[in-house]
Order: structure tokens, then C-alpha cells, then sequence
């Protein structure tokens, strides 16, 4: 067990050639911040056993879990391994090469998915991963960045290259969200969300710009903004 996760290890050959394999079998973890590891190595053994198999059931009806991070050996999960973790918001997927997995694995299609890059495709054409409605490209990131005086906190994908606002800190009156922002002056990100609550109760905004590249807003988004007298 580490972490509060079972694994069962499975050892391929013997001596300085031997290898290994690990089966995910049970999570007790209320962790919301589950990053799956691509291998577990344990004090009495000095193989490193690659994670490839999670089993049925392993994750089911834990509503703690938001964040889950698969590695990239995982090349089989079972029914219902997620099935009733219906507070999960991020999924994020390692594995290059997406396989067939039934469609009771995950019981909600909300979840945000991330993959590799250039594997979106494979994922949209896959049984059981194909049913996300929003899949990212790249790694996700967060970052803030400082802009006429008023602090935004964005969701990034380094694969696309776009952004989702996610917060707003500010005192002032007059609020222009941007259309892109620039990491280490040079990659360009698009804003093209703004998420739930992401200017909640922001009551000093009068005026507010949202840019042309916004395809979507989140639940209450403005909720509280009352002094708002243009957009």
C-alpha cells in the first residue's frame, strides 16, 4: 500500500534483467489530488513495478476525489473504476495511445480532459474517452498575471495554447479581461473561458470588456457583480 492505494506487484524474470508490473487494485484515499504514479518502488525490493492495470471498482463513489492524474504505462482499466466520483473536474491523461475502456468507468462526461499532445484525435475516437465534451492538448498550468491593476488567475493548456480565467482580484472600477497573455514574453496563450464564480462578488467592477475570443462562461460567473453599468 502507498498513499492509501493498493497496488499488487508482479515481478517478470529474475536477477540485474528482471522487471515489473503493478496493478492498481483498491484506493482508500480521500485525497481531492490524486496523481497515480507511473511506477511504486518499496523499501524491500529494488525494482521499480510500472503501473499498467486499474482495477474494477478501484476508485468507486469516492466524491472527495477532483483532480486525477493517469499515468502513462496504464494500458487497461476496469468497470466502474471511477464510477460514482462525481465531483472529479480534471482528468488528466498520460497515456499516448488511448485504449477501449467501457463507458461505466466514468459516470460523468464533465470532467475537463487532458492528453498528450497530438493525441486528441485518438481520444475522440475511442470508446468510453470519447465522450468528454471538452478535451486540451498539453499539460495543465496555472498562473496569474497582473494587468491594469487587477490580478488574473487563469487555467492554461501548454498544448493549445489557450487559457481559462478562473479568478479575478481587484479594486477597480473599469475591468477589460484580456484576450491572451504572454509567458516568458513569447507564447502567446488565448483566453477563451471564463469558469464558475470567476468574478463573483467583484462589486468595484462599473465596466467591464469581455473580448471576442470568449466561446464560453461558467455558472455564476458574474453573480454579485451588482454595480456593473455597461459590458
Amino acid at each position: 500500500t502507498v498513499d492509501d492505494i493498493t497496488y499488487i506487484r508482479i515481478r517478470h524474470g529474475e536477477g540485474d534483467s528482471a522487471s515489473g508490473t503493478a496493478v492498481l487494485m483498491k484506493s482508500a484515499t480521500t485525497e481531492p489530488d490524486v496523481i497515480i504514479p507511473d511506477a511504486i518502488k518499496l523499501d524491500d525490493d529494488n525494482i521499480s513495478y510500472k503501473v499498467n492495470t486499474i482495477s474494477e471498482s478501484a476508485f468507486i463513489n469516492n466524491t472527495k476525489l477532483f483532480n486525477l492524474t493517469i499515468p502513462e504505462y496504464v494500458d487497461s482499466i476496469g468497470q466502474k473504476a471511477f464510477n460514482g466520483c462525481s465531483n472529479i473536474a480534471y482528468i488528466i491523461s498520460k497515456v499516448k495511445k488511448p485504449f477501449t475502456i467501457n463507458d461505466n468507468v466514468f459516470s460523468i462526461t464533465t470532467p475537463t480532459l487532458y492528453v498528450p499532445v497530438g493525441s486528441r484525435v485518438d481520444y475522440k475516437n475511442t470508446d468510453g474517452w470519447k465522450k468528454f465534451t471538452t478535451i486540451y492538448e498539453g499539460e495543465k498550468k496555472d498562473t496569474s498575471v497582473v494587468d491594469n491593476g487587477t490580478e488574473f488567475s487563469y487555467e492554461y493548456a501548454t498544448g493549445d495554447k489557450i487559457a481559462i480565467l478562473r479568478g479575478v482580484t481587484t479594486t477597480e472600477e473599469v475591468v477589460t479581461i484580456p484576450e491572451s497573455f504572454a509567458l516568458d514574453g513569447s507564447t502567446y496563450y488565448k483566453v477563451i473561458a471564463i469558469g464558475k464564480s470567476a468574478l463573483k462578488n467583484k462589486s468595484s467592477i462599473k465596466h467591464l470588456t469581455i473580448p471576442s475570443t470568449i466561446e464560453k462562461i461558467g455558472d455564476n460567473a458574474f453573480e454579485g457583480c451588482n454595480n456593473v453599468e455597461d459590458i
